[in-house]
């Protein structure tokens, strides 16, 4: 008998809720492997918009690919061109997609890795703009891509970057290097860029903000930011090295110029709140962040590294407004989620639903979404125990996040099967 129960695959999606990208786009014979889904999010009309990463045939070479989907996970025709946009944000070199969002006037933003230039092979971050419909809007930035420097001796963290509009226009990009030859020497970076896609000299002097501690070598990670406010105070989340020894996840709210706003977290800390518990014992990172309808912010990451000997716990942070802790969620301590010992789940998305509740997805060995209550129980309503399990290793990651107009919530990774690494898939549940 037909449920609509939330946590279970909705039927009409897909097939029995399930969609593979190879499928979806296969009218594009002129695409050939490397099928990747890189981001998701959800246009005005509450339609889903993917992010790709694909390599065409004629012209050859890696590209981009922006598309639009309809109710039953097909893609909608009226977009693009035959339901997708496939471009580089250079001509002539090679590109690939990354995370995206829909700003207020319905224009979409899309990020992505690039060449620079023909002789400079390290992918550089770019971010185009395209109208609702999927045309390219050339009065943003270059002729409507802006690429973002790379400091020398600098590499991008495939996959980290995050962009976020504020509500003044302005444009938040957030991105992760590491030094060449150096993985553990990492720095979080945040771009301002000006609703025309010009950097804004008024953040930093210079539109970026490579964001240390007080010690300039520390490694750090921004992995989330958000808009928080009339004043457009930034909040971030991630991590950092403070000492020798464990990542400690943070978060930390800067001024609309870039410094550290004192006033925010706790006293002995000022401008940051570092999540601190005594389950939080190895190393933890927030991944993601989100705003509820209170304005208290809640960050989801995980607690144990991604490594073969490792089982990584989910972590849920709520904390105020002003950095306090949120004492309605989980009494105000972090919230640490294992389902079953012997697989990951540490968190890599979160988002706040229109109904209120928090849902947040996994990666490793197979994909965890769950479904919170605002005070941090498990939702038993969803999949009768809280959350649902996809059994399918993540191989090529992100793993992507959306709800639909209709509260469908989305999720989509690209996971085992014969492509060694991956294939895109969406999976569509009630929400």
């Amino acid at each position: 008998m037909p449920t609509t129960q939330p946590g279970t695959p909705d039927p009409a999606f897909g097939r029995l809720g399930e969609a593979v990208l190879a499928k979806i786009v296969e009218e594009h014979r002129e695409l050939t492997v490397r099928h990747h889904i890189k981001g998701l999010t959800t246009d005005q009309d509450g339609n889903v918009l993917f992010s790709a990463s694909f390599y065409r045939d004629a012209p050859p070479g890696y590209i981009y690919g922006l598309g639009r989907l309809d109710a039953k996970g097909n893609l909608d025709k009226k977009f693009g061109k035959n339901g997708l946009v496939l471009d580089r944000f250079v001509p002539d070199l090679p590109a690939g997609g990354s995370r995206l969002t829909v700003q207020r006037d319905g224009k979409i933003l899309i990020l992505g890795g690039t060449w620079p230039t023909s002789n400079d092979p390290w992918a550089a971050l770019a971010i185009a703009r395209l109208n609702s419909q999927g045309d390219l809007d050339t009065g943003f930035a270059e002729n409507g891509v802006r690429v973002l420097t790379t400091h020398l001796d600098d590499e991008l963290i495939e996959d980290s970057p995050t962009v976020h509009e504020q509500p003044d226009g302005h444009i938040l990009i957030t991105a992760n290097y590491l030094k060449r030859g150096n993985t553990e020497l990492t720095t979080g970076t945040l771009f301002r860029l000006r609703p025309d896609g010009v950097l804004d000299n008024s953040f930093n002097s210079n539109g970026r903000l490579d964001f240390k501690l007080t010690d300039p070598v520390a490694p750090t990670a921004i992995n989330a930011c958000i808009s928080q406010g009339s004043d457009h105070k930034i909040v971030i989340a991630g991590h950092a090295r403070p000492a020798p020894g464990l990542n400690k996840a943070l978060f930390a709210r800067l001024n609309h110029d870039g410094t550290l706003d004192a006033s925010f977290g706790n006293a002995q800390t000022p401008g940051f709140h570092y999540v601190e518990d005594e389950n939080v014992d190895d190393h933890a990172s927030l991944n993601d962040l989100t705003q509820r309808a209170d304005s208290s912010l809640v960050g989801a990451g995980q607690v144990g590294q991604d490594a073969a000997d490792t089982r990584t716990r989910g972590l849920l942070r709520a904390i105020t407004p002003n950095g306090a802790a949120h004492q309605l969620f989980n009494n105000g301590k972090p919230l640490l989620s294992q389902f079953e010992s012997s697989r990951d789940t540490g968190w890599q998305r979160i988002i706040s639903t229109r109904a209120g509740q928090l849902v947040t997805a996994s990666t490793g060995g197979g994909i965890y979404v769950a479904q919170f209550n605002a005070d941090a129980t498990l939702n038993p309503a969803f999949n009768n125990q809280g959350y649902t399990y996809i059994d399918s290793a993540v191989v090529t990651k992100p793993v992507s996040l959306t709800e639909r107009g209709d509260q469908r919530v989305i999720v989509a990774a690209n996971i085992t099967g014969i492509d060694p690494d991956g294939l895109g898939v969406l999976r569509g549940y009630f929400g």
